[in-house]
């Protein structure tokens, strides 16, 4: 989704355990700005609306991808 200053990807990821996309859905409105006042995370306006946007499926869909290595 996105890369930190160190070219990471899994700032997010790490920060959520094995929340399911129907809980971390909810929590996004207060989880993406503690992990940007934490400097773990530093989303565009762009990523940042798709983030808000993004549905629970879609979140369990990536998170699938991603634990079996694949990239977009």
């Amino acid at each position: 989704m996105w890369r930190d200053d160190q070219g990471r990807d899994d700032g997010a990821m790490g920060s959520v355990g094995s929340v399911c996309g129907k809980r971390l859905n909810v929590m996004i409105p207060v989880l993406l700005p503690a992990l940007e006042q934490h400097g773990r995370l530093k989303p565009g306006l762009a990523d940042r609306d798709r983030v808000f946007a993004i549905t629970p499926a879609t979140i369990d869909r990536l998170r699938r991808r991603k634990g079996r290595g694949e990239r977009r």
